[in-house]
């Protein structure tokens, strides 16, 4: 675990290898640029549990998190520059929290997220352009890439995911989703609730409304 070090800027080693590492957990550091994340991940074999948390990752050109052993990723509290390309690529992850403010002009792709059961993510969007239409896809792009989840919890409701309710086609299905937490309820939420047909529990960071037929 590194913390509490806003000054330090993290830079990877070329030949380093923590070969048997099994959790990595990086809180308020700042990386060096795109090449001390390649080798952080490339240096650790293990690795199944990665934690970022209120790092400095503006500077970074491409966010590139592909990983085979990870079980659990964490990129949180953090600002994504327009220009920065993020891809999340683990077949394995059971558990992502992705909570970064960033813009619709990123580039974000979420791939191959089929075994992730649980997700937690902050819809933060800033829009940069008047492209609407666009602005919303991305949403759907996000929403689209964790539709396998059994438990998601989602916060910071924008512009865009209302609407996205507001166009029930936009809307993807949720075919294994039991569990659904919100921060807040806005007009629309029906149009989703139709797409989740295996709903348990629905619930919001206000109230807990309990068991759903």
């Amino acid at each position: 675990r590194l913390f509490n070090l806003p000054s330090l800027v993290l830079t990877i080693p070329t030949h380093s290898c923590l070969p048997n590492l099994k959790g990595f957990h990086l809180t308020f550091l700042k990386f060096s640029d795109d090449e001390s994340i390649r080798r952080l991940l490339s240096s650790c074999n293990s690795l199944e549990e990665l934690l970022v948390q209120s790092c400095e990752l503006s500077n970074l050109n491409k966010l590139s998190v592909c990983h085979p052993t990870f079980k659990r990723l964490t990129i949180s509290g953090g600002y994504i520059a327009p220009s920065c390309e993020v891809e999340i690529n683990i077949p394995n992850l059971v558990f992502f929290d992705f909570g970064c403010v960033y813009c619709t002009e990123t580039r974000l792709s979420l791939r191959n997220l089929n075994s992730l059961s649980e997700a937690c993510t902050y819809i933060g969007f800033i829009a940069m352009s008047s492209n609407y239409c666009n602005d919303t896809n991305s949403v759907f792009d996000v929403m689209r890439a964790l539709n396998c989840v059994q438990s998601f919890h989602l916060t910071g409701i924008c512009s865009e995911i209302q609407a996205m309710l507001q166009r029930p086609s936009l809307i993807p299905e949720f075919p294994n989703l039991t569990f659904l937490k919100m921060g807040t309820c806005n007009a629309g939420w029906e149009n989703m609730f139709v797409r989740c047909p295996c709903l348990e529990t629905l619930a919001s960071e206000l109230e807990d409304f309990g068991p759903v037929d």
